[in-house]
């Protein structure tokens, strides 16, 4: 059971009634830089985070679950979701199973997401805005002049290409996306 423990790649603390460390994996210990065998020393000496404390805490209190979402400075700030969970026996909370996931790269990437979105809202708002002014332009009457008639066709002419080229980027940044995280199932699945 410890060796299966220990494999878990998240971190897994076990603390008693009185808030002393019971048990921790590797993963854990890792995360929070402490060397060497961590039990019986206080929760506090390791978890310095007051979210995760009152968590903890909470959970003993009222003997129910409780998820957060926490940063963490370690070596460098860190983003964890944090699963609390009480150990019932008899009626009465003897302690406490605490999961720290590390969702750090997935925060990232969720922020780089709405920023690739913002930035492509505006690449694609330019042309239509100008091709759309083009339009307008024609239908007030520069139609009938043949100089402006070709001018505002060569800039609605220019911008719609832009606008495909961004269509053919963006349809080639998705089809790369689906590829790598096919290899990366596939990956999974091969180990």
């Amino acid at each position: 059971l410890k060796n299966i423990i220990n494999g878990i790649s998240e971190g897994i603390l076990v603390t008693g009634s009185d808030n002393r460390i019971e048990l921790a994996n590797h993963a854990l210990t890792k995360m929070f830089g402490s060397d060497g065998d961590i039990t019986k020393r206080p929760l506090a000496e390791l978890v310095r985070n007051s979210d995760i404390l009152k968590a903890i805490e909470g959970c003993m209190v009222l003997q129910r679950g409780v998820e957060i979402e926490t940063r963490i400075m370690l070596e460098s700030s860190r983003t964890f979701e944090v699963k609390v969970r009480p150990i019932i026996t008899e009626n009465r909370c003897v302690g406490v199973v605490t999961l720290f996931f590390d969702i750090t790269q997935l925060r990232q990437l969720e922020h780089m997401r709405r920023d690739f979105v913002a930035n492509v809202s505006h690449e694609l708002r330019t042309p239509i805005t100008l091709i759309q002014g083009a339009v307008d332009t024609l239908l007030d009457g520069a139609k009938d002049n043949p100089k402006d008639c070709e001018h505002f066709l060569t800039i609605m002419q220019n911008h719609s290409l832009r606008l495909n080229n961004i269509i053919e980027d963006l349809l080639e940044l998705s089809s790369i996306e689906i590829t790598e995280e096919s290899k990366g199932l596939e990956k999974t699945v091969n180990d």
